[in-house]
């Protein structure tokens, strides 16, 4: 009786999961843009609202200093904070002669990874730097040379991670540079009023919440274990990556006198792919607005599907460290560095 009971409940397990399993492999074929859509609007943490704070000035908001807990399906990361609200611990910072600094987004700052799983903490790791993150999720170009001039004007190295949802904040910038910085408050009050506005509009009840988040978590284990690649989006049209270059290139000369000297290293990070037109049409753009002097570092050929999460669309830690280990071996080459 004890073994029917026990082969009968092999065979009820044995069909639970075969039934998982079709059940994900569907999803995955048929409903991977709708499940995208829902952790986006009901499930989704977003890291400036759970751990940031509001400011009336430019940079709108950075992260509450401390540590913060920042949880999603597919994560669970400890995210600790300086003084200034940004992403940094001292035991990540590293000692070296040449000062680094990095920022961009949320593709910099490490969504979903730990403190010494990003790029910047694993720069840091080579004993010629020392690295201060400034990255912030959602920043555009403009706030992130605003933040490195605040924070490390005195850096020898400027890293920038360029995302295409930076245009619309470049070319903000760009249209009144005066208007930019004289309205901070304005704009800071009208942010929180909208963040409050879309937190409200996707709250769901706790009990679905939790459960739209087993679920998703779930399935994106399940790929991830079936070594399924991560959904990515389509190629950009050349002509936006054209405009985006331009707004790009366009805020870098504005801060032109602020950069000279100094070292500028850009890269491209998007949600789950890198763009292979991007080196080639940034540097045109660069160039085109006497910037020439910037490098471009082009990551076709060293991220993979593997190295993004299957639903949220940042990297794993594997992605931070391809990125770090090509920007360090860009600083190695002749002429990037100061002689210290």
């Amino acid at each position: 009786m004890i073994k029917g009971l026990f082969l009968r409940s092999i065979g009820l397990l044995a069909t639970a999961a075969g039934t998982w399993l079709v059940l994900a492999l569907v999803v995955y074929l048929l409903l991977p843009r709708t499940i995208e859509t829902i952790y986006q609007g009901r499930v989704r943490d977003i890291l400036q609202h759970s751990c940031g704070r509001f400011l009336s000035d430019p940079l709108l908001y950075t992260l509450e200093p401390g540590v913060c807990r920042f949880a999603n399906p597919e994560f669970d990361t400890r995210v600790v904070v300086d003084a200034d609200g940004f992403r940094n611990a001292r035991e990540h910072s590293g000692n070296g002669p040449i000062r680094v600094a990095v920022t961009g987004d949320s593709h910099a700052m490490g969504w979903g990874v730990e403190q010494g799983e990003k790029i910047a903490s694993l720069i840091a790791a080579d004993p010629r730097f020392t690295v201060r993150d400034l990255a912030m999720s959602s920043y555009g170009t403009a706030r992130e040379l605003v933040a490195v001039l605040r924070h490390a004007h005195d850096a020898d190295v400027i890293v920038i991670q360029y995302c295409d949802n930076d245009s619309a904040e470049n070319a903000a910038f760009l249209r009144d540079p005066a208007d930019f910085f004289s309205n901070a408050a304005a704009r800071a009050a009208a942010y929180a009023t909208d963040v409050r506005i879309e937190m409200a509009r996707t709250e769901a009840s706790p009990l679905v919440r939790a459960g739209l988040r087993w679920t998703i978590a779930a399935l994106a284990r399940t790929w991830h274990l079936l070594y399924l690649p991560p959904h990515s989006a389509g190629p950009t049209p050349s002509r936006v990556m054209d405009q985006e270059a331009a707004l790009f290139a366009g805020v870098l000369a504005h801060f032109k006198a602020d950069l000279e000297g100094k070292t500028v290293l850009v890269f491209d990070s998007q949600p789950r792919r890198p763009r292979p037109a991007f080196a080639e049409t940034f540097k045109k753009a660069l160039s085109a607005k006497g910037m020439g002097q910037v490098a471009v570092l082009d990551l076709v050929g060293t991220l993979g599907p593997r190295d993004f999460f299957h639903i949220d669309e940042h990297m794993r830690p594997s992605g931070h460290t391809k990125i770090a280990a090509r920007i360090v071996d860009e600083l190695g080459k002749p002429g990037r560095l100061p002689n210290r």
